[in-house]
């Protein structure tokens, strides 16, 4: 799965706000990402990713860094 934080944030029926205190950023961050405006820094993937294997989410990747496998996988540990 690309990471989407709207579809994420949808599936686990969380608000904008809600999204960004469990990751500990800011409501405009995730706003931004919401509607694209901009993309996840490098140095906030791997907390985002923990959290979200934590939550289940089986396999996220980021997009623009795709060949850097920067994705977890929860089958692999």
């Amino acid at each position: 799965m690309i990471f989407d934080s709207r579809k994420i944030r949808e599936e686990l029926n969380m608000s904008q706000q809600d999204f960004a205190n469990l990751i500990g950023i800011s409501l405009s961050t995730v706003n931004n990402w919401d509607n694209h405006k901009t993309s996840v820094q490098p140095m906030i993937r791997p907390r985002i990713l923990a959290v979200l294997k934590s939550l289940g989410f089986a396999k996220v990747e980021f997009e623009e860094y795709e060949d850097a496998e920067e994705t977890v996988d929860s089958t692999t540990g």
